[in-house]
């Protein structure tokens, strides 16, 4: 029999997987009417949006995975995916309230290497970390008071480092810091581990500017042939003195914009295994990995500063500074540099 035009019909809902005392969004049609919503057989607070044809529902205590209903006066109908509820690894208390305020914490290195949920069966499937991605994308927790708050700090900090150069840059694409670090995601990104802020670590940037001096000026390949050159010494330093300038972390001049990535195994099965004995078929399903990076609009403040007073020193400075701006815009930074990211060019 087909179906009525008035019939109530749910089409989707957003997010799939989340805490008890979030909202979800149901998208459908004709939701007038509709008295009651439930997850499994737990009842939930909602509000219908005629205009927009969906229903804004609260995740109700005690939910399991299973289908949403609702009930119209025309008929009962459920939605044909779970809902998985995201249960969380901590002490009864901080439970409680994460699960009720986890979309308010302005902390994005809490958000990704401690307040992490999973579902019922205690994994964090790649489906849930994508959805989870999202959600940071389009709700980023940072504030631009926050991350001002911060540059103003940073900028009275370096005020007071003797010979110290500023510059701004932002990626001309994509940028990611610290992606292969150890995080319980598979992949990561570098914070600041109190205000959550995305930098680039003044050892990244050190490490830099050195691989252009040695490669593209010097024109050498090992670090302890470079170190002959007593500009390229001073600047550095070595194993057993410091060098003379000091590479400062960068850090935004203003909230980052955060994206979604993919890096997608087409072959899995051909890359796991050690035997040789699988090819890389065309009927391979493929393995996506997401993860996040920092988009175009992204811009960054750098400093480098001298290691005590005296003209040479200003000069060491200003030699420093020309080989970062210019590793930044030739070589990139952080990870995936051969696939275009982390090129940041300096006018």
């Amino acid at each position: 029999m087909p179906r009525k035009s008035d019939d109530p019909e749910i089409q989707d809902f957003l997010p799939n997987i989340a805490p008890e005392g979030t909202e979800v969004i149901i998208k459908g049609r004709n939701f007038l009417g509709v008295s009651r919503v439930t997850f499994g057989d737990k009842p939930a607070q909602f509000k219908i949006d005629p205009a927009r044809s969906q229903i804004t529902v609260i995740v109700p205590d005690g939910v399991e995975r299973g289908k949403i209903k609702i009930t119209h006066p025309q008929k009962t109908i459920e939605s044909s995916s779970d809902f998985i509820p995201m249960k969380f690894p901590l002490p009864r208390e901080t439970n409680v309230k994460l699960k009720h305020h986890s979309y308010q914490c302005s902390n994005l290195s809490l958000l990704l290497d401690r307040y992490v949920g999973y579902t019922d069966r205690w994994e964090f499937e790649e489906k849930q970390k994508a959805e989870f991605f999202k959600q940071l994308t389009q709700n980023y927790p940072l504030t631009q008071d926050l991350v001002q708050a911060n540059y103003q700090r940073w900028q009275q900090m370096v005020r007071t480092l003797p010979h110290c150069q500023t510059f701004n840059a932002a990626p001309e694409w994509r940028m990611v810091i610290g992606l292969g670090q150890s995080s319980i995601l598979e992949t990561s990104m570098t914070l600041n581990r109190i205000t959550g802020i995305p930098i680039i670590p003044g050892s990244a940037l050190k490490g830099l500017a050195a691989s252009y001096a040695m490669l593209c000026e010097l024109q050498m390949t090992q670090r302890g042939d470079a170190e002959a050159n007593p500009d390229f010494k001073a600047i550095f330093g070595t194993q057993g003195e410091t060098g003379s300038v000091i590479f400062l972390d960068a850090v935004p001049t203003k909230v980052p914009k955060l994206e979604v990535d993919i890096m997608n195994n087409h072959h899995p099965n051909y890359y796991g295994d050690n035997t040789g004995n699988t090819p890389p078929a065309p009927w391979d399903s493929p393995n996506p990995v997401y993860f996040l990076t920092l988009g175009r609009e992204s811009e960054f403040a750098f400093a480098i500063a001298g290691r005590g007073e005296g003209t040479k020193i200003e000069t060491y400075v200003g030699q420093a500074i020309g080989w970062l701006k210019a590793g930044l815009s030739e070589m990139g930074i952080g990870a995936k540099t051969a696939a275009g990211y982390g090129y940041m060019p300096v006018k």
